[in-house]
């Protein structure tokens, strides 16, 4: 936990929770003796430091998907901010083109899409607007204040992220569960219906 100064005078502190990904003393060797530090945004913003190919492990990737074809998270904030009409959602919600690209390709229509960390609810929409089936968990009250409605708002055949793409009209249902207070046991229901729509 060190401040750093970037080369316009800006002082910068890792983001709350988090720390550098290097010590100071590691850092300043980087950016003054290895001249491997260079800061975003012409300057004013975070520093990322270069990595050559031979300290990489592991396989190069064999594409590249931009920004501007699948999305990024700021787009992606914008869209969740459209949804719920500017009230706070979540830091860093992903773009419906991103996740469209991953459930086309690892996916068939039908097909049964898992979101063990349902988040902001991005996956189950793509999914429902793609012909998937789909299971979302997650812990949070947000999946009352924001997955629900926002699947609700999916079936009711809302316009945002990819449904102009894919010629998204609405329909469709989904069940909403709560779980029991205690693991299955014969005679009694694991979970009981919140919501259906």
């Amino acid at each position: 936990m060190y401040k750093i100064i970037t080369p316009t005078g800006d002082e910068l502190y890792p983001p709350k929770g988090r720390c550098w990904g290097a010590t100071e003393a590691k850092f300043v060797h980087l950016r003054d003796v290895e001249k491997r530090v260079y800061f975003t945004k012409n300057g004013r913003g975070r520093p990322i430091i270069k990595k050559y190919k031979f300290e990489e492990s592991g396989l190069a990737p064999m594409t590249w998907w931009t920004a501007d074809e699948f999305g990024d998270n700021q787009q992606a904030k914008k869209e969740i901010i459209k949804l719920f009409n500017n009230e706070y959602v979540f830091d860093t919600p992903k773009p419906e083109k991103l996740i469209e690209r991953i459930l086309h390709i690892a996916t068939n229509p039908g097909d049964l899409v898992l979101d063990s960390f349902l988040g902001s609810g991005t996956t189950a929409a793509v999914a429902h607007k793609m012909g998937r089936r789909y299971i979302g968990i997650e812990i949070g009250e947000h999946v009352v204040t924001h997955c629900a409605p926002r699947l609700k708002k999916v079936i009711d055949g809302e316009q945002g992220g990819v449904s102009k793409a894919l010629g998204w009209k609405g329909g469709g249902g989904y069940r909403f569960y709560r779980l029991g207070q205690a693991v299955c046991d014969e005679g009694r229901p694991c979970t009981r219906p919140l919501d259906e729509n």
